[in-house]
């Protein structure tokens, strides 16, 4: 009986009903039914198989082989400056499902498992928000694009979509000129074994560029604390841009007074309260006024006492020599200590 039943479904579905090109007499009970279970259908996988295959016999299907059957509805868009490598290689079902499949009909549910078959992981300890969501496609087009590496647009405007503020091209700003060579200078796009993605850690990164500068600040016999400390220059500076000169992260004299509203020990074991001097002194000295501390201190360091940029007595009392106060003497007149009377 049982026999008998399933050829009559064959006979319906062959000789009975004349083979129309409708998905029905192909998606039944007995044929093809895996198709049901596909969440994203193919259009004629789902209305006309014969869109695509050409009946030959009873139950015979040809099919054209390679991509040129897919361009017969789809438009060929690898046709742009710059086009994945793996398209020709191994055209359209090397990514897509023709019957259906997830999202675009590609073969697996995150778009990072199908490129990945191709592409390295890059599974590193810091990884790019669109590669931990699957989403390579936040970056990059599918088959080809205008810009390098098939970015959906210009390098910086990639990143700039997302980190907007980030971008200090505009306006009264200080943009850090290391930017105008991409963002990829100091980030790796995918992932990386250092905080924020940088391509090692932030001191070696700053060298590339700056090596005279950290060099002249390692030979210093006084250094700056702070460049010994975690971060290093981004301690005091912003990476990318600001608002203030020298891509500061604040005014100077605010950005010295975050470390200096504490008391320190100096030289001889004295303790200095900068932050109480300055603000309990009815007078202050012009550069403190200008809110420029670096007027008088080596911001990086110095091989005067007290990283200050030329020389100055360690010791109050001392016989003059205006040598020994070229500091002073770097604004200020010598003549005001070697003329009998001033009008000055």
């Amino acid at each position: 009986m049982l026999l008998k039943i399933k050829f009559l479904i064959c006979l319906t579905c062959c000789v009975l009903l004349p083979f129309r090109g409708s998905a029905e007499n192909c998606i039944t009970a007995d044929c093809h039914q895996n198709f049901k279970k596909i969440k994203h259908m193919h259009a004629p996988a789902e209305d006309d198989c014969t869109a695509c295959h050409q009946q030959s016999g009873k139950h015979d299907f040809t099919l054209e082989k390679g991509d040129k059957l897919c361009f017969q509805c789809h438009d060929k868009d690898t046709e742009g400056k710059h086009v994945s490598q793996e398209i020709p290689a191994f055209g359209c079902l090397d990514c897509h499902n023709p019957h259906g499949g997830s999202k675009a009909l590609l073969k697996a549910k995150r778009v990072d498992s199908i490129c990945y078959e191709c592409h390295d992981s890059m599974n590193k300890k810091v990884i790019h928000k669109p590669m931990t969501d699957g989403d390579c496609s936040a970056c990059h087009g599918f088959h080809s694009a205008e810009n390098p590496d098939i970015l959906i647009a210009p390098k910086k405007k990639v990143c700039l979509k997302c980190h907007t503020d980030k971008d200090f091209s505009g306006g009264k700003r200080y943009m850090h000129d290391c930017l105008k060579r991409g963002c990829d200078a100091c980030h790796d796009s995918h992932s990386s074994d250092y905080q924020f993605q940088l391509l090692t850690t932030p001191g070696k990164i700053c060298v590339k560029c700056h090596e005279e500068l950290i060099e002249k600040s390692d030979q210093c016999r006084f250094q700056h604390p702070i460049l010994k400390q975690k971060n290093i220059c981004l301690n005091c500076h912003n990476a990318h841009g600001s608002l203030h000169k020298h891509i500061l992260k604040a005014v100077p004299l605010n950005l010295c007074l975050d470390c200096h509203k504490e008391p320190i020990k100096g030289p001889g074991g004295r303790i200095y309260d900068i932050y109480e001097l300055i603000a309990k002194s009815p007078y202050k000295h012009g550069p403190i006024r200008e809110g420029n501390c670096s007027g008088c201190h080596g911001q990086h360091g110095s091989n005067y006492y007290k990283t200050l940029r030329h020389a100055y007595p360690a010791k109050f009392y001392t016989s003059f020599d205006a040598k020994k106060y070229a500091l002073c003497f770097s604004c200020h007149k010598s003549t005001l200590t070697t003329v009998e009377k001033t009008t000055t």
